[in-house]
């Protein structure tokens, strides 16, 4: 009976930390509205990715502080990180909305490429998420990082793949 207490006591204590452990999720970013010149659209796109990959360094950075020791700057890493992955997908389709008129017959199809890149901008947001629920634990932060790093590398080179695709040979810093 004693042993059943102990381990009552000790299931209670781990389901409470567990649970006691805050998110580190601040309010859902605003949707950008687009602007009506692509180019600038795609200026901002780049501006917010040029962010997030700086906090995927960062969160590298942070994470070598292992588990149970102070881990608050991997929490403040991700918070920024979950304002910033959420715009990610409104601001790939501002582009597709300004350059609609522009492309005509083959707007659908750079709609339907991008949104391939907003389904990779989906899995950014959801591992940014996943972070915000286990940023103390550091395995599983090396995982988010190694996915971060992945999707976020192949939405980027997809994304300008679909631009290309699809006619669009003049954006800033591409060329």
């Amino acid at each position: 009976m004693l042993l059943y207490w102990f381990l009552a006591v000790f299931l209670v204590s781990n389901i409470g930390y567990s649970v006691a452990q805050d998110p580190a999720v601040p309010a859902p970013a605003p949707v950008i509205p687009a602007s009506g010149n692509a180019a600038l659209d795609v200026k901002t796109l780049q501006d917010f990715a040029g962010q997030l990959g700086s906090l995927i360094d960062q969160l590298e950075k942070a994470n070598v502080a292992p588990t149970g020791e102070d881990r608050s700057a991997v929490f403040t890493t991700v918070a920024q990180m979950s304002t910033i992955a959420p715009a990610l997908a409104s601001l790939v389709t501002n582009v597709a909305t300004d350059l609609t008129p522009v492309l005509g017959t083959a707007a659908g199809s750079l709609a339907t490429a991008l949104q391939g890149v907003n389904t990779q901008n989906d899995v950014i947001t959801a591992t940014v998420a996943f972070a915000t629920y286990h940023w103390p634990i550091q395995a599983d932060i090396a995982v988010a990082i190694g996915t971060l790093k992945f999707f976020f590398g192949s939405a980027a080179g997809s994304f300008f793949d679909a631009l290309k695709t699809n006619g669009v040979t003049q954006t800033p810093d591409r060329g």
